[in-house]
């Protein structure tokens, strides 16, 4: 027999080996790949921290830089920083917090014009609080307040009453002197009324025409009070009860004057015609002419007043 060299069959497969070792193979990729993301998210770490301070250190160079370029500005204006500081820190802290996270120019959102926007609010809100101060007592209509159209009525009253008293009395003396009937009496005396009507409607068109005149002094006095607020600017100095010392010193001289005033503007004018209202009563009695009666009765007292004194070349009988 002849004997044959050949290899020996192959060892049959363990399956469970296999899979042991494909375990083991897996379990090494998953460390190395855990490694590997540990060492990737400790960069990121690293960087993450990197850039948040220097996006802190940039944020805060900027603040400081705006603050101090806004203090300057502040003082270039001749106005005193500390009065102005808080809002303009309050202004760039606001500011400071309006920057994106992690931007890379966060000097881009501090404006050079920073300074003037606090300054204009500033100043609007001073503005604002001296109209608020004047409206207190200059509010619209405030004149009319202080004088209302009532105001003159009484001086009015007394005006009409002193050139209406000597017109009645006239009347009343016609008739006394038999120039004026009772017809003629009662005709004179309707008229005189209606002169009385006429009159006061006149003086009541003086009165108010004075009343607009002294309520326009004082709107002028608070415009001027009110342009100073609206043209306020920051370093200037205004105080509104000074506008307000105006306006009440203004209406006692106004006052006091409202009577002296209202004359002045009636200056001599005569409120009745009493030769008319004599004239129109005669007319209605109609059996004389009561003016030209009461005219004669005055001609003749002078002629005997003459006569007495001598200056006549006739005697009294």
């Amino acid at each position: 027999m002849c004997g044959g060299g050949g290899s020996p069959p192959p060892a049959a497969r363990d399956p469970l080996e296999e899979a042991r070792a494909q375990i083991l193979i897996e379990q090494e990729r998953a460390s190395i790949q855990a490694q590997q993301r540990a060492a990737e998210l400790e960069r990121e770490a690293v960087q993450a921290e990197t850039d948040r301070t220097s996006f802190d250190r940039n944020l805060d160079q900027a603040f400081e830089g705006a603050l101090t370029s806004g203090s300057a500005n502040i003082e270039e204006r001749g106005l005193v920083l500390e009065d102005f500081l808080p809002q303009l820190t309050t202004a760039l802290e606001s500011t400071r917090r309006s920057v994106p996270f992690l931007d890379p120019n966060p000097g881009s959102f501090f404006g050079d014009d920073i300074a003037d926007i606090v300054l204009n609010r500033a100043q609007d809100t001073q503005r604002r609080g001296f109209r608020n101060d004047l409206n207190e007592f200059a509010a619209p209509g405030f004149a009319q307040t202080l004088f209302p159209g009532t105001a003159d009525d009484a001086i009015l009253q007394s005006i009409l009453n002193e050139q209406f008293e000597p017109a009645s009395d006239s009347i009343l003396r016609a008739f006394q002197r038999g120039n004026l009937t009772d017809q003629g009496f009662r005709t004179a005396s309707d008229q005189l009324g209606s002169q009385r009507d006429v009159g006061l409607a006149r003086l009541q068109d003086i009165g108010g025409g004075v009343l607009g005149g002294f309520r326009g002094e004082l709107r002028d006095i608070a415009e001027t009070g009110f342009n100073r607020a609206n043209t306020f600017e920051l370093g200037e100095t205004f105080d509104p009860s000074s506008t307000q010392g105006l306006i009440d010193t203004r209406f006692a001289d106004q006052s006091t004057n409202l009577g002296g005033a209202i004359r002045g503007a009636l200056g001599s004018e005569q409120l009745f015609n009493i030769e008319d209202l004599i004239t129109r009563g005669g007319i209605s009695q109609g059996a004389q002419n009561p003016t030209g009666g009461l005219f004669d009765a005055f001609a003749t007292r002078n002629k005997e007043r003459e006569k007495r004194r001598g200056l006549g070349s006739e005697g009294v009988f």
